[in-house]
């Protein structure tokens, strides 16, 4: 399970609470904007808990070497592991090279750390999420975030197997948000290998 955290309002006592939550319940990772990650990785450091940056989130859509920037940053701040939200535009429009060379960037930004890949797939057809996986191995990606999380979708089990089909064993499929017990037993029953649950900030000391 990764443990996400991504309120604009959340302050040093939720990174805490966020990171204790964390070390309770096993989680495999925290995931937190890039302005977190030195926090959380503070937090975290004598633990096998992983700290993830999402990079371009929420909407996926700054320029390019401004996420490649963010992902330094990240990564000097302590990131193990970068998230990077894709650009839903471009995929919209066909645009094969403008994707491939912002994600070959961050993976070679990564220097070798895991870069997993956020898309809401909802917002695309069979087609597109198959050719998403593609350009995705394409440019040495890890795995795919089915869903960013931000938006409150649940992400879909035709999503899970579609992308299973079109990936290897090692290809890393995490699916996010998950909130209900049922939906994430059958999720992993379709191949999911990790579960994003959203942290409440509204209620740091929980």
């Amino acid at each position: 399970m990764d443990l996400a955290l991504w309120a604009p309002s959340a302050t040093g006592d939720h990174v805490h609470a966020l990171c204790a939550g964390a070390l309770k319940i096993n989680a495999r990772a925290v995931c937190v904007p890039s302005g977190i990650v030195a926090r959380a990785f503070a937090q975290l450091e004598d633990s096998p808990i992983k700290v993830v940056a999402l990079t371009g989130f929420p909407l996926g859509n700054p320029d390019a070497d401004v996420k490649r920037f963010e992902a330094e940053a990240a990564i000097d701040n302590g990131a193990h592991e970068i998230e990077l939200v894709l650009n839903h535009g471009r995929l919209a429009e066909g645009d094969d090279r403008a994707i491939l060379r912002e994600l070959r960037d961050v993976v070679e930004t990564a220097d070798e750390r895991p870069v997993c890949l956020s898309a809401d797939c909802h917002d695309f057809a069979r087609d597109q999420v198959v050719h998403l996986c593609h350009l995705a191995l394409d440019a040495g990606i890890s795995g795919i975030s089915l869903g960013t999380g931000f938006r409150g979708r649940a992400p879909m089990l035709e999503h899970v197997k579609l992308v299973r089909e079109a990936t290897s064993k090692k290809f890393i499929i995490k699916a996010a948000p998950v909130a209900a017990r049922e939906l994430a037993d059958s999720l992993v029953a379709a191949g999911v290998d990790r579960l994003g649950l959203v942290f409440d900030a509204a209620q740091p000391g929980a």
